[in-house]
C-alpha cells in the first residue's frame, strides 16, 4: 500500500465455544474497556482510495506489528494512527513516516492527516458484524475477508457475481 494510509486497531470479543475456559454466565460484563484478555486485536489499514487490508493479532504490541507493516507497507508511506506507542515504535524501525492524530483530545486532524476514513470504516464493520451477534474468533478472518468484499463492491453486488467472484471466475477488482 502506498500514499496516506490511515491505521485502527479493532477490539473484537474472544469467542471459544466448545473449547474449555470459565463459563461466562448472564448479568456479568464480558467486556471491559481497552484490549484485555478477553479481546482479538485486529489492525486495519486503509488508504485514502479505500484499499482496505485487515490481519488477527493475536497482540496489540511492537512485536506483532513490525512483520505486518513490513510486508504491506510501501518504504514511502505516510502512516497516520491514534498515537499508540506501538505503531510510533515500529514506524521508527522500519523508517516509515508517521504522524498521530491524538483523538481523545479532541484533535480529529493535523494538517491534511487524518484517521477518520479508517474510523468510518471500522464503523460500518462494527455495525455490519452486530447482525451476527458475535462471531466465533477462528472464523474472525473470514468475516473480516467478507467485509472487504462488500465494502470493495459497493452497490455492484448481484448473486450471480458474488459466486462469480467465489469460485474465481469473474474478477470485479482490479488493484
Amino acid at each position: 500500500m502506498t500514499g496516506r494510509l490511515n491505521r485502527k486497531n479493532i477490539s473484537t470479543i474472544l469467542t471459544i465455544t466448545g473449547l474449555p475456559r470459565p463459563v461466562h454466565r448472564r448479568g456479568h460484563a464480558l467486556r471491559k474497556k481497552g484490549t484485555g484478555k478477553d479481546q482479538v486485536p485486529v489492525l486495519v489499514l486503509r488508504n485514502r482510495q479505500g484499499v482496505t487490508t485487515d490481519f488477527k493479532l493475536l497482540v496489540a504490541n511492537t512485536k506483532s506489528i513490525e512483520p505486518v507493516l513490513s510486508a504491506v507497507l510501501a518504504p514511502d508511506v505516510m502512516l497516520c494512527s491514534d498515537g499508540a506507542a506501538a505503531y510510533r515504535l515500529a514506524t521508527a524501525h522500519l523508517g516509515l513516516s508517521h504522524c498521530a492524530v491524538n483523538l481523545s483530545q479532541g484533535i480529529r486532524a493535523r494538517g491534511a492527516y487524518h484517521v477518520q476514513n479508517v474510523n468510518a470504516y471500522d464503523s460500518r464493520l462494527k455495525n455490519w458484524m452486530t447482525r451476527f451477534h458475535g462471531v466465533a474468533t477462528k472464523y474472525l478472518e473470514s468475516y473480516l475477508g467478507w467485509r472487504r468484499w462488500l465494502d470493495r463492491a459497493g452497490k455492484n453486488i448481484t448473486a450471480k457475481s458474488g459466486i462469480e467472484q467465489a469460485i474465481g471466475k469473474n474478477i470485479l477488482f482490479n488493484y
